[in-house]
């Protein structure tokens, strides 16, 4: 399964992907910093690896656990996040904010 956007209604997810909410979701962009990379948006996923330090999010976005806000995330966990697309790295998404569904 891979990430969805929220909210749950319109099918609009990741590249190559398919939603974890049976109904989609709609990207939502809930702002920009300056430069050309830094678009943020509001996404929901799966924890699918856990490490100390870091994880993923159905493994297409890196999160380091000191972006966990709410909720004690492991492997399996629904989340939300907030991202950062960022074009020049290998995992394209990166996790500013996770927090437990």
């Amino acid at each position: 399964a891979s990430l969805s956007n929220a909210p749950p209604g319109n099918a609009n997810t990741f590249p190559n992907s398919t939603s974890i909410i049976p109904s989609g979701g709609i990207k939502k962009t809930v702002g920009e910093k300056p430069g050309p990379h830094k678009t943020r948006s509001v996404m929901y996923g799966k924890v699918t690896q856990m490490y100390h330090n870091f994880g993923y999010i159905n493994d297409e976005v890196f999160f380091m656990t000191s972006a966990i806000v709410e909720g004690s995330v492991e492997v399996g966990s629904k989340v939300g996040v907030e991202t950062v697309y960022q074009p020049n790295m290998p995992i394209k998404y990166s996790g500013e904010k996770v927090w437990i569904l």
